[in-house]
């Protein structure tokens, strides 16, 4: 599966099905997985998704088909956060979705608000960084949904003002970049360096 962080970093992610619960004995459940940043480096997070029993219980069931979109989220916004550090080898890391990414008492997911600009920027990336592996890119996906806390129909506004300015050629839902955005690959390549620089710096302070 490939997506990519608030902040420009795209990402292939692997999970290592089913849920279990934890084996520590708290109430927690837990599914391991890996973060690979898409650009050949070889960096990656191997995460430990840590899910509370609110979590769960809001989700109905440890499927998969339940549990995915959650997993992706959570573990793009502890990236966003600078939570998870991207290594060529390491131990695993905790990502815990808990009142982090879901509020209790308003019962609603809480991963990213974002401005229209956000929005925008933010779907030029995906629709360059998706058209390398794909044929068109889904602009309506529950899970880009979810990660920008935005109804689907805000996706779909965003995208039909970036084929009025030239950047997507937009059909239904889906998208395909115009030689305009395509002209844009050193800018977006510049971004996701500049993220995981950020990042690194980050951990590094951290360590010193």
């Amino acid at each position: 599966m490939r997506y990519q962080t608030l902040r420009g970093i795209p990402l292939v992610l692997e999970f290592e099905w089913p849920v279990h619960a934890s084996h520590s004995g708290s109430d927690w459940y837990v599914l391991h997985g890996r973060a690979t940043v898409d650009d050949g480096s070889g960096l990656h997070a191997d995460v430990a998704v840590n899910m509370s029993r609110a979590v769960i219980d809001a989700l109905s069931s440890t499927a998969e088909e339940n549990v995915r979109p959650v997993a992706i989220n959570a573990v793009r916004k502890f990236l966003d956060t600078r939570d998870l550090e991207l290594l060529k080898s390491g131990k695993r890391q905790p990502v815990n979705a808990s009142s982090r990414v879901f509020s209790v008492v308003r019962k609603t997911w809480t991963f990213n608000d974002v401005t229209d600009t956000d929005l925008q920027g933010f779907l030029e990336r995906k629709v360059f960084f998706d058209s390398l592996h794909a044929p068109k890119s889904w602009i309506a996906d529950p899970v880009e949904a979810l990660y920008l806390n935005s109804q689907r129909e805000r996706l779909l506004t965003a995208a039909r003002q970036l084929a009025q300015e030239g950047m997507i050629e937009f059909d239904g839902e889906f998208a395909t970049p115009t030689a305009q955005l395509r002209n844009r690959s050193d800018e977006f390549q510049a971004l996701t360096k500049s993220a995981i620089k950020d990042l690194e710096a980050k951990h590094a302070f951290e360590r010193a």
